[in-house]
């Protein structure tokens, strides 16, 4: 008989589990291809936008059309835009997706209702804003824009700005403040004929841009921080954005111009062009806050200025003041100091 030695358990050796290597810290605005791509997208649109709507407002003859009409129907391209992505990138298709998410997650795609709240808060204001105060206080003060989205980053981002990044943003809206400057005094307008009510219109920029950069940010939450975001697409999140938008659009409409009102009163090829650029606004913004952040994205706004002015330059014989330059300064500098 073969002795037959008892044998413990057997135990398998430990195995060392697989670390990931530690990331190096992502070098310059740390964003990839499709951030610069929507950051581009946007600069051209804003710019093509301001120049488009300057001459459509300002240099054509005719019936002037109505803004929050012009918004309505912006809304509806945007809406109608995002669905098209939907369908191409959704295997469901567009309309089962849409039935799908409204019958499974009504909760999330209600929580597009708040930015589309906050952007027709801040669009109204903006209205309140310049009947009370000069343009180019306006001009100034709104920048104080590209602040309060950082800080809104901070509080529901968590996100964390080194000392560098502050001074380069506060360099940013210096630069932006100086560039609109010029603009915005070549423009003699009425507004010392009419009474206005300064610090109900420094008030109403303050709402306007809190509400705004609010709502930037919270959309980048949903985009990045809900525990859903890997599973709505941007699109999506998009179209849901759009249905509240069109419905406080179609509501300021209802409640400023009535009923009664010819809603495509003013409408023409021009008008038609300025509603289809801000609808790719309304999908750029969304693409820059996805992939990128809200907060470079102010950076954008920056670039488009410059690039307005460079159109003019070549189309209006816009003539650059040394205080335009002073803000080309600060813009390039602060874009340098926050890439670092």
């Amino acid at each position: 008989m073969k002795e037959t030695e008892e044998q413990g358990p057997k135990t398998e050796p430990e195995t060392v589990p697989d670390v990931e290597p530690e990331k190096p810290a992502p070098k310059g605005l740390g964003i990839g291809m499709a951030g610069w791509l929507s950051l581009l997208g946007l600069v051209v649109q804003n710019a093509s936008l301001v120049m488009t709507t300057r001459y459509a407002t300002g240099m054509r003859t005719g019936e002037a059309f109505i803004p929050a009409a012009a918004v309505v129907c912006s809304e509806v391209v945007k809406l109608f835009l995002s669905i098209i992505l939907v369908q191409f990138t959704d295997t469901r298709g567009a309309i089962r997706a849409i039935h799908s998410e409204l019958s499974s997650h009504f909760s999330s795609c209600f929580q597009c209702f708040v930015p589309a709240a906050c952007y027709t808060l801040a669009s109204s204001f903006i209205y309140y804003a310049l009947a009370n105060m000069e343009v180019t206080l306006f001009q100034v003060c709104t920048q104080s824009k590209v602040l309060i989205t950082a800080g809104w980053s901070i509080v529901l981002l968590e996100r964390k700005f080194s000392s560098s990044k502050w001074i380069a943003l506060f360099a940013l809206a210096i630069g932006i403040s100086l560039c609109s400057y010029q603009g915005a005094t070549s423009k003699k307008s009425d507004d010392s004929k009419r009474e206005q009510r300064i610090l109900f219109g420094l008030f109403s920029v303050f709402i306007s841009s809190m509400s705004a950069s609010f709502g930037g940010v919270y959309f980048e939450k949903l985009l990045k921080k809900d525990p859903r975001s890997k599973d709505v697409s941007l699109w999506m999140r998009n179209v849901f954005l759009s249905m509240f938008s069109l419905l406080f659009g179609t509501g300021g409409f209802v409640l400023s111009e009535g009923l009664e009102v010819n809603f495509f009163r003013g409408f023409d090829t021009f008008t038609w062009i300025i509603i289809l650029l801000q609808a790719l606004g309304g999908i750029f913004v969304a693409m820059c806050v996805k992939y990128a952040d809200s907060v470079i994205k102010g950076f954008a706004t920056a670039f488009s200025i410059l690039a307005c002015a460079l159109m003019s330059y070549l189309l209006f014989s816009f003539q650059p003041s040394l205080i335009f330059g002073l803000g080309v300064t600060c813009v390039v500098a602060a874009t340098l100091l926050y890439s670092r």
